[in-house]
């Protein structure tokens, strides 16, 4: 091996890779990044799959990024080149019934207006109450975030000045919240079973759970536990309002804006560069191996999964303690979700909007009114019972012909993914339910039987989809594992259940970002605080291992 001049090799560029090696650099480390693939982000990068569009193939949209890290690493004037549009409204729910939909906004007044509407003042009421129980949760709860793991919650927020106290609900409210499924706390605070189910669905995502699932209300709160404010907001704006964005030019542009960053600081990158074995001597690390070379490394820092560093690159696993070998085992990496991203040829005429949108009006006049009000759908079930079974179905190995579905349309804020002119639209379906094996295998057959039962359930709701459907990329759980080398195709690198997060994740005895072998790290979303475009595990991990260097 020929030494290399870096005091830190990391594998793979996903985001939370880019954050790290910024942290690193910036603290005057010299840093390497070899990745497999031409392009960086891992699941946060943007596809030509088709020439001509643009998709945010894996991840699709910019909403729990931690904003210390863009305190911490971005310029003041970060958002005159990192473009990032607003979505509002946050969500869409429709229904089969014409003029009956419900709309949830990043304006806490609006979402309040919406409900009254939709359901009755006194709904509205409750999840004022609600809200203010999962704000009050997430203040809590998020300084955690951004720090290594503690071995307590609880001692955190009891002992801990740092640590706020709740102000309004009592500590047994706040804990239930953290230990409780979706379908325990929604109930306790709300009567519409349309408006839980669509709450729900948060405490489900990307993990093989039902909303009666324990832990699943910990998920719900992942999801918004972070504010990314908008450049140039008021300080009460940012309480007021939590913003979700699209980046223009799909999620892509933020890895790229992440990846300029790294390279400005002096990290050098080298895409192309599989590597496929981690080399180490008396349980130290000496470097790692590609495919057609030997890099020599004091420091390495993977930004895999813990099954593929350990189970298949570490050229010794066998040497690896019991505990820890024990550990890997339990680490689980069930999932729910495929993708399926397409074109169409026009926006979907839903059911629900035919008084609001006028089919009759010409392109730009519906686009100005679906921007409005349906960029970000969710078709889900009239009730928790149908996502419960959804998930029985999913644990069989069975696809369920009512998913839940996340259909998010970015080019109708975003005219940089599709070609100049083009009336077409950028469709992103998040299938949720979706096993990594089912009956009969993920043959062409099954696969294109299910694609075609997704878009049957979208036309119940809008009934012209599947006419408009011009270009078709699907990615299932196995094709998720083998492109981004993702366990299992979790797209958190493992679950996000109540003994996997926090000091658990990934496992008690290890859960400091250092591993049993000297100088290998990790810095990836399978340690704390998960997963998501968060950016937390990678700018933690750094921040620990600046400190034991």
């Amino acid at each position: 091996m020929t030494p290399q001049n870096y005091d830190y090799l990391i594998i793979g560029a996903g985001h939370n890779a880019l954050i790290c090696a910024n942290y690193l650099a910036k603290a005057g480390k010299k840093v390497i990044i070899l990745e497999q693939r031409s392009q960086v982000g891992g699941a946060a990068a943007t596809e030509e799959i088709i020439p001509g569009y643009k998709f945010s193939r894996f991840s699709y949209v910019f909403s729990i990024f931690r904003q210390k890290v863009i305190d911490e690493l971005f310029p003041k004037d970060w958002h005159k080149e990192l473009i990032l549009y607003p979505t509002e409204p946050s969500l869409f729910i429709p229904t089969k019934q014409t003029g009956k939909y419900l709309t949830l906004s990043n304006d806490l007044n609006k979402t309040l207006h919406n409900i009254s509407e939709f359901a009755n003042p006194q709904e509205a009421e409750n999840y004022k109450e609600f809200y203010a129980l999962l704000k009050e949760t997430a203040k809590i709860i998020e300084p955690l975030i951004d720090e290594a793991p503690i071995h307590s919650i609880l001692q955190a927020i009891k002992n801990t000045p740092k640590f706020r106290l709740p102000k309004k609900h009592s500590l047994a409210q706040i804990t239930e919240f953290l230990t409780s499924s979706s379908a325990t706390v929604l109930d306790r605070w709300l009567e519409n079973n349309f408006l839980k189910t669509a709450l729900s669905y948060a405490g489900t995502v990307g993990q093989l759970q039902s909303p009666y699932s324990p832990g699943s209300a910990f998920l719900q709160l992942h999801h918004v536990a972070n504010t990314i404010a908008m450049p140039n907001s008021t300080d009460n704006t940012k309480e007021a309002i939590r913003y979700r964005y699209y980046p223009r030019g799909g999620m892509g542009a933020v890895s790229e804006y992440l990846c300029q960053l790294a390279l400005k600081r002096g990290v050098k990158l080298q895409t192309g560069a599989k590597v496929k074995r981690i080399i180490s001597e008396n349980n130290e690390v000496k470097g790692v191996g590609t495919e057609g070379e030997t890099f020599y490394a004091a420091n390495v820092i993977s930004n895999l999964s813990y099954d593929l560093t350990f189970n298949h690159l570490l050229d010794k696993p066998q040497t690896l303690p019991k505990n820890f070998q024990r550990g890997l085992k339990s680490i689980r990496y069930k999932t729910n979700c495929s993708k399926i991203n397409i074109v169409l040829k026009d926006i979907p005429n839903f059911k629900c909007l035919a008084k609001k949108i006028d089919p009759k009006l010409n392109y730009q006049q519906r686009k100005k009114l679906a921007c409005e009000i349906m960029h970000n759908t969710l078709i889900v079930g009239d009730d928790m019972q149908q996502l419960h079974t959804n998930y029985l179905l999913a644990e069989q190995g069975k696809l369920s012909p009512k998913p839940t579905i996340q259909m998010l349309m970015p080019s109708l804020l975003d005219d940089s993914l599709t070609p100049p002119n083009s009336q077409d639209i950028i469709a992103l379906l998040f299938v949720e339910y979706t096993p990594y094996d089912i009956q009969g295998g993920w043959s062409e057959t099954n696969r294109e039987k299910f694609i075609q039962s997704v878009f049957k359930h979208i036309d119940s709701y809008a009934p012209n989809f599947s006419q408009l459907v011009k270009h078709i990329d699907a990615v299932f759980p196995p094709d998720i594992e083998e492109i981004l080398g993702l366990t299992g195709g979790n797209i958190f690198q493992g679950e996000m259940s109540l003994d996997n997060i926090n000091a658990h994740r990934p496992m008690p005895e290890y859960n400091q970002y250092k591993t049993p072998i000297k100088g290998l790290y990790s810095c990836s979303s399978a340690n704390h605080p998960g997963g998501g475009v968060c950016g937390g595990a990678g700018r933690n991990a750094a921040k620990a291992i600046l400190r034991s260097a």
